[in-house]
């Protein structure tokens, strides 16, 4: 007795235009994936000027109820701008105030640890800390943040911009 095949066979037909199909859209997903990863520190910008523009456009709308328009605009951002110049100065000073105890305390603990481990006299653990104690000023200094600055100022302008243009 024979039994049916529970299995059911097909036979799939690509013809030539399917195929090109399937590989123009592949090709397609590839560029797209490039295009979308080279582009996507733009389209966070856009994202983060359309982010911010929306969280303020509450207070444009208040300060329009008594103002221009356009004068509304620039106080929300003079209260923006402020309020965020007054938070970097504060953590600045506070990051400051922070690394100086540090700077004086690292060099003499390292030399301690290294009067008390043979470990630590192998790795040359208080030359590592005075070194590292020594470009603390290059890494979060002044001249860190200037520098730090003057390479993200184009960003911010373009950002600003566009977060203008949207409100």
């Amino acid at each position: 007795m024979q039994y049916a095949s529970p299995v059911r066979r097909y036979r799939l037909d690509f013809s030539f235009t399917s195929a090109l199909m399937v590989i123009v859209a592949v090709v397609a997903a590839g560029v797209l994936s490039r295009v979308t990863s080279a582009a996507s520190r733009p389209l966070g910008w856009a994202l983060a000027a359309g982010i911010v523009a929306l969280l303020l456009t509450p207070i444009v709308g208040y300060f329009s109820r008594h103002l221009p328009h356009w004068a509304a605009i620039v106080v929300t951002l003079l209260i923006v701008v402020v309020g965020l110049g007054g938070t970097w100065v504060a953590l600045s000073a506070t990051l400051a105030d922070n690394v100086d105890p540090i700077k004086q305390e690292a060099p003499s603990a390292a030399a301690e640890l290294e009067q008390q481990s043979s470990f630590a006299k192998d790795f040359k653990l208080e030359d590592r800390v005075t070194s590292f104690v020594n470009d603390l000023d290059e890494r979060l200094g002044t001249g860190a943040e200037v520098r730090r600055a003057a390479n993200t100022a184009p960003t911010y302008v373009v950002t600003g911009m566009l977060m203008l243009f949207l409100l």
